[in-house]
């Protein structure tokens, strides 16, 4: 446990502050608690160089392994220069890195020209699972101020992120900064974004910033490497724009699906999230069991994942949920059933196939319990 150890005063660039720092081999940072974590430090620098961060690795050529820490309460009080703050930073070359299962939260910058990255991923082929992220809001509950804000910040690698649930709140009382549930400026390399929940709740009280749930690197449909879909893309609140791409503002979920040509079955809606705007002791972005939510059934499964963030086997909560807490929820989207009365046509053949049944959780196809369907002569009274 790393708290309340490493509060600088020092105001020099120089001065950088790091809860864990790995720039040297292999390594697996598992199941720490960071937490109260202060830098003055006024330096540009981002990257290995920032002045503040949670879990700093930094390597060439060797495998990293970021699971189950909780880092939070991490702030810069410096308040004139456009600083960096970050709770997790990652550049390795390495073919095989695994951040999975943290939980980041109530991470802040006291200058409106800074930035704050839950995670921030700058190389390597790294896959990014089960995490927890909410920004936006400080350690007492209060709103961060008008910084720029980016749940994941995909500057560079070639990634995989699946079932990450990020959450940016609060409001903005100043300043044009935008903010992020996801961003990415990779426009090349392969990236999967499958099963994750971006939800962007920050609202302007005074800023006028833009705040969006996802943000992708390319200029036109189909871009080059990138694979999303499944996702939960939602934003409430003044200011909110569903995404960004081509440099262009994308509204909403339809006008994301046409600019992108990506996210046919991604959906924007409240995932129900237990308490997202909570301080760092009351901060729960477990899905709320007494409400109804998209999270149920709405995802896809992915192989190579076969937990949730609190280790909970995926197989035996199917269908699959999207985001980092799976469960057997209240489906928010029930089954439909639609059907065209047959005709009538006397003694000639019928064909029996006017039923649609629809079900975001699948429907069963197996011979002997897949649904059936009953019909009956109109001179049959009680005969099926």
């Amino acid at each position: 446990t790393v708290a309340n150890s490493i509060q600088s005063t020092g105001t020099s660039t120089s001065v950088i502050v790091n809860g864990i720092e790995n720039s040297g081999r292999t390594s697996t940072i598992s199941s720490n608690m960071i937490r109260n974590l202060t830098a003055a430090s006024g330096t540009t620098a981002g990257g290995y160089a920032a002045p503040v961060a949670g879990i700093m690795v930094n390597v060439l050529n060797y495998s990293q392994t970021i699971s189950q820490n909780i880092i939070h309460s991490i702030s810069n009080t410096d308040s004139s220069n456009a600083t960096v703050t970050a709770g997790i930073y990652l550049n390795s070359t390495s073919l095989t890195n695994l951040v999975e299962r943290n939980f980041i939260h109530s991470l802040n910058a006291n200058s409106v020209s800074g930035s704050i990255n839950g995670i921030y991923t700058n190389g390597g082929n790294v896959d990014y699972q089960n995490n927890m992220i909410r920004l936006g809001i400080d350690g007492t509950g209060n709103s961060v101020p008008g910084c720029v804000i980016r749940g994941i910040n995909e500057a560079n690698g070639t990634n995989n992120f699946y079932f990450n649930s990020i959450y940016i709140g609060g409001t903005a009382a100043s300043g044009s900064s935008k903010t992020f549930a996801f961003n990415s400026t990779v426009t090349a390399n392969t990236r999967r974004y499958i099963d994750n929940i971006f939800f962007n709740a920050r609202s302007n009280a005074g800023g006028s910033g833009k705040h969006y749930a996802i943000s992708a690197g390319g200029t036109a449909p189909l871009p080059t490497g990138l694979i999303s879909d499944y996702n939960i893309l939602h934003v409430t609140g003044s200011g909110s724009v569903l995404g960004f791409f081509n440099s262009t503002d994308q509204p909403n979920l339809a006008a994301w699906k046409t600019a992108t040509g990506k996210d046919t079955n991604s959906i924007s809606s409240d995932p129900q999230f237990t308490n997202p705007t909570g301080n760092s002791s009351a901060v729960n972005l477990h899905v709320d069991t007494l409400f109804t939510t998209p999270v149920e059934s709405g995802g896809i499964s992915v192989s190579s994942v076969s937990n949730d963030f609190d280790g909970q086997a995926r197989s035996a909560l199917t269908p699959t949920d999207i985001g980092a807490d799976a469960g057997n929820f209240k489906e928010q989207f029930a089954p439909s059933i639609s059907y065209a009365l047959l005709p009538d046509a006397g003694l000639n053949t019928v064909n029996f196939s006017n039923v649609l049944i629809t079900d975001a959780g699948g429907v069963n196809g197996s011979p002997g319990t897949r649904p059936r369907c009953y019909y009956k002569k109109k001179t049959n009274t009680n005969t099926y």
